[in-house]
């Protein structure tokens, strides 16, 4: 029997939002639906590929922490004071 993916809850929530009429709850959880669909993706990626090179691993790694994903980070962090 199949696993229930991980983004289903993030699905929900976009539609509760959606039903409610909340854009900002609606926008943050489209946001977090497309990162949890990402991270499915990956996941099972990984969980079938072959074992990367050292090469294509630091091709993957800066892609993944890209400077554009470094300054999302930043500004979604919370304010250190």
């Amino acid at each position: 029997m199949e696993s229930v993916p991980s983004w289903t809850n993030a699905r929900a929530r976009l539609a509760r939002a959606a039903q409610l009429g909340d854009q900002e709850a609606e926008e943050r959880a489209r946001c977090d639906l497309k990162a949890a669909r990402a991270e499915d993706y990956i996941r099972r990626l990984v969980e079938t590929a072959p074992p990367l090179r050292p090469e294509a691993v630091e091709r993957l790694r800066a892609l993944l922490f890209s400077p554009a994903t470094a300054d999302q980070e930043q500004e979604d962090a919370p304010d250190a004071a």
